[in-house]
């Protein structure tokens, strides 16, 4: 399933990608409706970028088999701002591409199941992200950013890798620099609360 250029998926219904499907999003459709993936969900190509952009009451469920890839500067967007971000709860994957490529996720963003972040690449997160299990890996020489008051909330899982947190981060969880040796560097502040 492809959606292309001004598409825009909606109703009452949802739209349900099978672990054997591929939705295919190569330059911005929107989204109006809720999204359960089990399959294989593309944001762009290797031929350039691509977004989804989505109302602010869209719940978007990656199951644990489910895989979901940004491509060059690929997005998830919102259509119009003054309600709640969409929704993303991952269970399965979520990464950028290929290195040196950049990513933004402007949902709210909950994780327990794999976030990575490619080397030298960039992930952006401009609507919080939290993880409550499983674990994101940030490459070397890459940055996952946090912007606006939002935080890096890491309830549970591991946080690891050589690379860049931008923004602040809290810890209840597992904080694993590297590959023994390396080195995580954060560019704000640092909590580590009671349990992290």
């Amino acid at each position: 399933l492809a959606a292309i250029g001004s598409s825009t998926f909606r109703g009452a219904g949802a739209l349900i990608v099978n672990s054997n499907a591929t939705f295919s999003v190569p330059n911005g459709p929107s989204l109006s409706r809720n999204v359960t993936n089990s399959g294989l969900t593309l944001i762009g190509s290797t031929l350039g970028p691509g977004s989804l952009s989505a109302n602010t009451n869209i719940f978007w469920t990656n199951l644990p088999s489910a895989k979901m890839t940004l491509f060059q500067s690929g997005g998830l967007n919102v259509n119009y701002f003054g309600g709640p971000a969409p929704l993303f709860n991952n269970a399965g994957l979520v990464q950028n591409a290929l290195p040196n490529q950049n990513a933004s996720i402007a949902w709210t963003f909950t994780n327990s199941g794999q976030v990575s972040v490619s080397a030298t690449g960039l992930m952006a997160f401009t609507h919080g992200f939290t993880q409550t299990a499983g674990s994101t890996v940030i490459s070397n020489r890459a940055t996952m950013s946090v912007t606006g008051p939002s935080s890096v909330t890491i309830l549970g899982g591991s946080l690891s890798g050589n690379g860049t947190v931008s923004g602040n981060v809290v810890n209840s969880g597992t904080v694993h620099p590297g590959g023994s040796p390396g080195q995580l560097s954060f560019g704000n502040t640092f909590t580590n609360n009671a349990s992290g």
